[in-house]
């Protein structure tokens, strides 16, 4: 039996197994193999992670990957005794439960291992440590409690205690460092100088957030630059969201047309996220379509696309549908062929001339006569707005009143005030049957060029 039929014809459980192994549009990727487009940069973090006291800080768009890239060079540098320590920052987040945080997965909660773990061996054993702790603290330990920290020189004391004795290269990944209260910035900062100065602390720490978190972080104390390398995670270039569709693709023996692979890398606007949404729920729809007539020649036929397409937009974050909804409710039917004509092309920041010629392209290949297919004289697509008209709105769409979806800085040029919303509405005009200019700052601006790419690597078949 073929890999395509056997694959087909698993249980749903064991077939969603087997889209776990190559697709994850809902946890991080851990593992090389499947962390396309960012061999440059693991390299980066690599390289300066192997330099004494140096700490790696990945920023960028949500969506783009940053969370996969920090797991992804943790594992590989993170000793095999031990995984590497993953913690989420939080709005209400101190110092104090980050540090918490790290030691509940550092240290033993059971009574008897916490009081292995303080002991220090005259022998030389294994429970020769270098770093200890004050009498209270350790007390707390030795019981199977775990301290809280009361100042800074307790988290760096508790840090060194811990980390030694979780590995013998302990990596930390501090995630979402931008839901952290700006007014715990400084004492971060102030951590992260104070563990520098520790004479061979093997610990290396990978800290993910977007740009604005770092320059807060690094405006409290220019010298905290010292300690950090410093990476922006763009979008991915169109070959290498080409790529995770091949390999996911390749996996199951699916093929697919070069048009069909062509769109799902556009549509994802570069983010990673909607790449790994897109394939997942494309290969459910060939999964659950009752006709199986497909099987023959293994390919995605349209109807899988579209279906894909669809159930893609409804499961996409609800914290973006949301937002995306309350703006076209709130305000009329035409918001949302200005939200498409806004993410149309590759620019995230556009001028209102040019997304009026994108609505107008729009328009033009979708508007229709009232009363045509029993439209309404009020349905978008019914009355083309003046340029002024178009103007106004878009200027409406950066008020709070209609969740300030997006922004703009007063020159006429305008942007989605979350980036990852461009991506969904880009899906969400795939999904009407909208096509949208596919055009990517990162490769040539040739049209065939992705197509090319696909066909090289047997997207044909």
């Amino acid at each position: 039996m073929s890999v395509l039929k056997e694959a087909f014809g698993l249980p749903l459980e064991e077939f969603g197994e087997r889209l776990n192994a190559v697709l994850s549009p809902a946890h991080a990727i851990k593992s090389p193999e499947f962390l396309q487009g960012r061999d440059t940069q693991l390299t980066e973090v690599r390289q300066s992670l192997a330099m004494k006291g140096r700490h790696v800080f990945i920023h960028g768009f949500r969506g783009v990957g940053k969370t996969s890239l920090a797991y992804t060079a943790a594992n590989l540098i993170q000793s095999p005794d031990k995984p590497p320590i993953y913690v989420q920052c939080s709005p209400d987040g101190t110092l104090a439960s980050l540090v918490y945080d790290i030691l509940k997965q550092a240290l033993p909660s059971d009574p008897l291992q916490g009081k292995t773990v303080t002991e220090t061996s005259k022998s030389g054993g294994v429970g020769l440590w270098k770093f200890n702790l004050s009498a209270g603290m350790r007390s707390t330990v030795e019981q199977g409690k775990l301290p809280k920290p009361e100042s800074i020189n307790d988290a760096v004391e508790l840090l060194c205690f811990a980390m030694e004795r979780h590995s013998k290269r302990p990596v930390i990944i501090i995630d979402e460092f931008d839901h952290m209260p700006k007014s715990e910035h400084i004492h971060v900062d102030l951590l992260i100088k104070k563990l520098a100065e520790v004479d061979n602390l093997p610990l290396k720490i990978i800290m993910c957030g977007i740009g604005e978190t770092l320059e807060s972080l690094f405006a409290a104390h220019m010298s905290t630059y010292r300690y950090f390398h410093t990476i922006k995670l763009d979008r991915l270039d169109l070959s290498s969201c080409g790529l995770i569709v091949l390999k996911a693709l390749d996996a199951l023996d699916v093929k697919i047309d070069p048009t069909s692979g062509w769109r799902i890398t556009r549509i994802s606007d570069g983010f990673p996220h909607f790449v790994h949404l897109l394939c997942e729920k494309i290969l459910w729809a060939m999964y659950n379509d009752p006709n199986k007539e497909w099987l023959e020649d293994g390919f995605v036929k349209l109807e899988h696309y579209r279906a894909g397409t669809a159930i893609a937009v409804q499961s996409a974050s609800e914290e973006l549908r949301k937002g995306y909804d309350d703006a076209v409710r709130k305000y009329s039917k035409n918001a949302e062929v200005i939200l498409w004509a806004a993410a149309d092309g590759h620019e995230l920041r556009r001028k209102s001339g040019d997304m009026y010629d994108s609505y107008r392209r729009i328009m033009q290949a979708n508007g229709r006569e009232p009363g045509a297919g029993n439209l309404s004289a009020s349905d978008w697509r019914c009355r083309t707005l003046t340029e002024p008209q178009f103007r106004a709105r878009v200027y409406n769409l950066c008020k709070d009143k209609y969740g300030h979806i997006l922004s703009g800085n007063g020159r006429g040029w305008y942007e989605y005030t979350e980036k990852m919303m461009r991506g969904y509405a880009r899906l969400k005009a795939e999904a009407e049957g909208i096509e949208l200019y596919p055009d990517h700052p990162l490769i040539p601006k040739r049209v065939n060029a992705l197509v090319e790419y696909m066909e090289r690597e047997r997207f044909a078949g």
